[in-house]
């Protein structure tokens, strides 16, 4: 197809962009092709997953097929450059939620002996 593409980009003539649309639709029925397979397959996985009980392994190939329709929750990336650096930006906004510790387990930490 790049062959066909850069031949008709250099002369641009009805011929060579016919053979350029031809080559472009045998590239797409390729993909649709092994598309097509490849939800075959995941769709027999599914099928063998139920047949073994293994649920939880059949939903996931369901919800990655998106046969079912439902949307994936999103997933965030936690902004940072360094491992640590994540941790702590995870870490902060909790902090002022979940506020200080009880008097009690300061008191029974003072008790207990190091």
């Amino acid at each position: 197809m790049e062959e066909k593409g850069s031949k008709y980009h250099q002369t641009t003539s009805d011929n060579n962009r016919y053979e350029y649309e031809q080559a472009k639709k045998e590239l797409e029925e390729a993909y649709n092709t092994i598309a097509e397979e490849e939800q075959r397959y995941k769709i027999s996985l599914i099928e063998v997953s139920h047949v073994n009980s293994q649920h939880s392994q059949a939903w996931k190939l369901v919800n990655e097929i998106h046969v079912s329709g439902r949307r994936t929750s999103q997933r965030r990336e936690i902004k940072g450059d360094t491992k640590q650096e994540r941790i702590d930006n995870w870490y902060k906004p909790f902090v002022g939620l979940l506020g200080s510790e009880p008097k009690a387990i300061d008191a029974l930490r003072k008790k207990q002996p190091s």
